[in-house]
């Protein structure tokens, strides 16, 4: 009951492809290994969700691939393992040198003892990763390269100090360009590097500003008109209060590889939205997750972790008291 039936009940099916609870654990541990390896702390709070949705995610990009005409070679798997493996790259004379092959198939070896999968596990987790970012690849070329766009400066300010804002207001309503007025007050350490520029953006690439960049009043008007600051908006990750300026308007520009990136990461959760919900109509997707599932799943998670738990040297920041370190 401890140890044969939890790893072999079900934990997500996407239409007749089922993934037991065994399987949800395999797949974290496999991106365990790929964080620690790297000497970064594996999250483990989240890990059972989110993993939950990247592997019905994956699954159902995998099976909807035919239909869109997207394949992932073996060559492809391949060369993502080999590049986890710390051998991006490699070109089929490099593959073919025995020193290059014993020593990846050395660092293949040493991975599947630390993950404690078989190869045809993390091949399969590989191969549907790739799948997806292969369909993300194809719906993204559906995203229009040229569209409108508004250029974009940003002042980071650590207070809200009353004058500070006036003197910005003053300085960029005289004529101040919006570089000259970040580089005066912008305490981004940064700034005289980037001068406040943020870049261009087209709509729907910062959701978190998009009312702010692209509303309009009653009357028409931008919420934000050109040249003016907008009032401070709490960067929570920071600590920093940002201030932004819209100095200027482009009917047609090319989007650059970032906001491209951005557009087809949400092409393709539309995409796989629309399939999810079709699913869940039909009866063809079903996910497990309560207490008990999340912490048998946790708990062997952490088992297999070869990096330390990191303690808090304050605890009061682990109650959530206002001005723990």
């Amino acid at each position: 009951q401890r140890f044969v039936v939890p790893p072999r009940q079900l934990a997500v099916r996407v239409q007749d492809v089922e993934y037991t609870r065994g399987d949800v654990v395999n797949f974290i541990r496999f991106n365990q290994r790929l964080s620690e390896d790297l000497g970064v702390q594996f999250q483990i709070g989240n890990s059972l969700f989110d993993a939950l949705q990247v592997i019905q995610d994956n699954e159902m990009a995998f099976q909807a691939a035919p239909a869109l005409g997207v394949t992932v070679s073996p060559e492809e798997v391949e060369g993502r393992i080999e590049s986890f493996l710390g051998f991006p790259g490699l070109t089929a004379e490099e593959r073919a040198n025995p020193r290059t092959r014993q020593s990846l198939e050395e660092a293949k070896r040493q991975f599947l003892n630390k993950v404690a999968l078989s190869e045809e596990v993390y091949r399969d987790i590989v191969r549907k990763s790739l799948f997806k970012e292969k369909v993300r690849e194809h719906l993204g070329q559906s995203v229009p390269r040229i569209q409108p766009q508004v250029h974009l400066y940003e002042i980071v300010l650590t207070d809200q100090n009353s004058q500070t804002l006036q003197r910005i207001e003053r300085a960029l309503a005289g004529g101040d360009s919006p570089s000259d007025v970040a580089l005066q007050f912008s305490q981004d350490p940064n700034v005289k590097r980037t001068i406040g520029d943020a870049g261009w953006f087209p709509r729907r690439v910062l959701p978190e500003l998009e009312g702010l960049l692209w509303g309009t009043q009653a009357d028409g008007s931008r919420v934000l008109p050109f040249g003016v600051p907008s009032d401070p908006q709490y960067n929570a990750a920071a600590k920093t209060y940002n201030i932004y300026v819209v100095s200027e308007f482009s009917e047609a520009r090319e989007i650059d590889e970032r906001a491209q990136t951005k557009l087809a990461e949400d092409a393709l959760q539309t995409y796989l939205g629309e399939r999810r919900r079709a699913l869940a109509e039909t009866g063809g997707l079903w996910m497990a997750l309560d207490d008990k599932i999340y912490n048998w799943v946790n708990k062997q998670v952490r088992l297999a972790s070869l990096l330390p738990t990191p303690m808090p040297q304050d605890p009061l920041s682990q109650l959530g008291v206002q001005g723990a370190p």
